[in-house]
């Protein structure tokens, strides 16, 4: 699941599912292999996990929002994983 092109810029972390597009290179989800990576920054992973882990993301988890508000760490991480899925919050 979310598997795709990463990409980090410090503390700015960028998803794209599909392609990336840029004047010198196309990256394609459908061939991923095309390619040695990095790539302008860009890397491909098979899974939101392996991606998390290898950019040194940490996201608390949650299975629902009322978990996560009870703790009341949406100061302290303005991304968590609520019931599997990446959420702002």
């Amino acid at each position: 699941m979310f598997n795709g092109f990463y990409k980090s810029n410090q503390e700015t972390y960028i998803y794209a599912p599909t392609k990336v597009t840029a004047p010198n290179y196309t990256l394609d989800v459908t061939i991923p292999s095309a390619h040695t990576y990095p790539i302008d920054g860009w890397v491909y992973y098979d899974d939101i996990n392996t991606a998390l882990t290898a950019l040194g993301i940490t996201l608390e988890s949650y299975t629902d929002l009322d978990e996560m508000y009870s703790n009341d760490l949406r100061i302290a991480h303005p991304h968590a994983i609520i019931g599997g899925v990446i959420t702002q919050v």
